[in-house]
């Protein structure tokens, strides 16, 4: 029994980061406090747009996020999942690279009668982080960036991530 914990234990050492997907955040946090080394507003544009995961609705950038309750058990409701996607975007006379985007933006609300009402696929979104749609109850949010949305986008030192976020009004 010794033996078996001791093996375990050296396996475990060994072993990388085991976390499941949905549980690591898409991209590390930049730190606010560090020198901004490039900021730029303006409008977006882009060669082809993605597909936002809920809505639909063709974006430069999204982050959809989940939480996930079972009614009548002792623990709180909590957060399952948070995804996120961009297509490389220019503004001004930079270019923000794919998967490098963070959000700044409040998310819309879908409940799980705006995922059903709508027909919505919502098991593609989950399947893949090993999460099940029928297994409770599910609150889901979708920020997007469309492509006639001023932004300002800002890469802080020492991160590789874009903060992104609205600036100002619309055309």
């Amino acid at each position: 029994m010794v033996a078996d914990i001791e093996h375990l234990a050296k396996y475990l050492r060994k072993k990388k980061d085991a976390t499941p997907r949905r549980w690591r955040l898409p991209l590390p946090l930049p730190d606010i406090a560090a020198k901004i080394t490039k900021q730029m507003i303006g409008f977006p544009s882009t060669k082809e747009a993605v597909r936002a995961p809920i809505s639909g609705r063709p974006c430069i950038a999204y982050e959809v996020s989940a939480i996930f309750d079972v009614s009548g058990d002792a623990c709180p409701p909590e957060w399952v999942l948070v995804s996120s996607g961009n297509t490389e975007f220019d503004v001004e006379s930079g270019t923000v690279d794919a998967g490098t985007v963070i959000f700044k933006k409040d998310p819309e609300k879908y409940t799980e009668e705006d995922i059903d009402n709508a027909q919505i696929d919502i098991g593609s979104l989950l399947r893949p982080c090993g999460l099940f749609y029928s297994d409770g109850s599910w609150t889901f949010f979708e920020a997007r960036i469309e492509p006639d949305e001023k932004v300002r986008v800002t890469q802080y030192e020492n991160s590789s991530a874009w903060v992104v976020e609205p600036f100002g009004e619309g055309p």
